[in-house]
């Protein structure tokens, strides 16, 4: 007898690959490797690439389980946050929708658990990772072009966001992978 599943072969459909189907991912190993790599070596790291082209796929079903070494599935002493997003997504509080601050500490908060906003990101994650007591702390955000598309006129909330990221990467051993279209990268080019 085989499978359910096994008759429709690898492709998960129009939605990313998630880290549990790493076993269906295949043939972008090397390029898992070397994000994997830059990401626990280089304090910030882009990835970017076509709409589509299975940026997100690659971090969720490539990257991630090329971290997964240490005993609780980490590399030793790391953190690894939930993949962050900077825009309301169907399960989050819808009062918070337009808060692209809000939105992305609300997605690396553990389950249940929603932000203080008078905290800022490094005091925030100095919380949710000070019992680990981590030598690194790797968070990816991703579809970080949102910053730029969305709510585009409110740049002090961009500002604000980006000084925040900022400071967490002087405050924290902290390690940013920041996930974009290419049609983007000009504008994310202007906070270097």
């Amino acid at each position: 007898m085989s499978e359910p599943n096994a008759s429709r072969g690898p492709y998960v459909g129009p939605r990313p690959f998630r880290r549990n189907e790493a076993h269906l991912f295949f043939g972008r190993s090397e390029a898992a490797r070397l994000i994997r790599d830059a990401w626990l070596a280089e304090r910030v790291v882009i990835l970017h690439g076509a709409a589509a082209v299975g940026k997100t796929s690659l971090l969720h079903a490539g990257v991630y389980p090329l971290l997964s070494d240490g005993a609780d599935g980490n590399p030793p002493h790391t953190v690894v946050l939930p993949t962050g997003r900077l825009v309301h997504q169907a399960t989050w509080p819808l009062a918070h929708a337009g808060n692209h601050r809000f939105t992305l500490l609300s997605s690396w908060a553990p389950a249940g658990q929603v932000p203080d906003q008078e905290r800022s990101i490094s005091a925030t994650l100095h919380g949710m990772t000070a019992a680990a007591e981590p030598r690194r702390i790797l968070a990816a955000v991703d579809h970080f072009e949102e910053l730029f598309i969305t709510f585009p006129a409110r740049l002090a909330e961009r500002e604000r966001l980006i000084g925040e990221l900022t400071a967490a990467l002087r405050e924290l051993p902290l390690n940013l992978l920041l996930i974009v279209r290419d049609d983007n990268l000009a504008a994310l080019s202007g906070f270097e």
